[in-house]
């Protein structure tokens, strides 16, 4: 399983160190760190209202998909 966490640098609902501890606590082999991706954005919980952002986090998430259904998947 691949996992993309998108955080808001201004993110009160799930503030960043939060989320970067509980994913820090988890528990996984070392060899699936790399299946967990983190993404940043210059924006708040909602980051898809800034134009930047949302740009920004529309190809994260085409890469994304792209990685995790990729060829042999």
């Amino acid at each position: 399983m691949k996992v993309m966490l998108a955080c808001g640098w201004y993110d009160l609902a799930c503030p960043y160190f939060a989320m970067r501890f509980t994913m820090s606590h988890l528990g996984e082999e070392a060899k699936l760190k790399d299946n967990i991706r983190f993404r940043y954005f210059p924006a708040g919980h909602m980051m898809y209202i800034d134009s930047g952002s949302r740009k920004k986090l529309r190809n994260e998430v085409e890469a994304f998909v792209k990685d995790a259904t990729g060829p042999g998947r």
